[in-house]
């Protein structure tokens, strides 16, 4: 298995659906740019098949919705791994399981981003 840890969470639904159509492709070239990054530093090799679980650490207690990070938020960082090379493609023949589930409270705020080849 394959982490990276990404200092800052995706984006919620309610905060895309908000969003002007430019500020929205300027956040999902911000994503890509800091996969990018993380995959370097991390040294993330490509892969073929995946299970990819997204761990959310919060910076407090407050009742959050884990499917509000679902949509175009987990589709910029899925678009992220494949726009660097690490996954061939986003579709169901390379991907095979998207999971999010909550990591625990944390300052600052992260998420982890594990990749199992399957």
């Amino acid at each position: 298995m394959q982490t990276l840890t990404i200092y800052e969470l995706p984006p919620t639904l309610n905060a895309l659906n908000n969003m002007h159509h430019m500020t929205r492709a300027k956040t999902k070239e911000h994503w890509s740019s800091m996969i990018e990054r993380a995959c370097i530093q991390y040294g993330i090799k490509p892969v073929k098949r995946v299970s990819i679980t997204l761990e959310l650490y919060f910076p407090d207690k407050r009742r959050r919705d884990l499917d509000n990070y679902s949509g175009l938020g987990f589709k910029f960082l899925m678009d992220g791994l494949v726009d660097n090379g690490i996954l061939p493609d986003d579709s169901i023949n390379e991907v095979v399981e998207l999971r999010i589930i909550p990591g625990g409270i944390s300052k600052p705020p992260h998420m982890l981003i594990h990749i199992q080849e399957v």
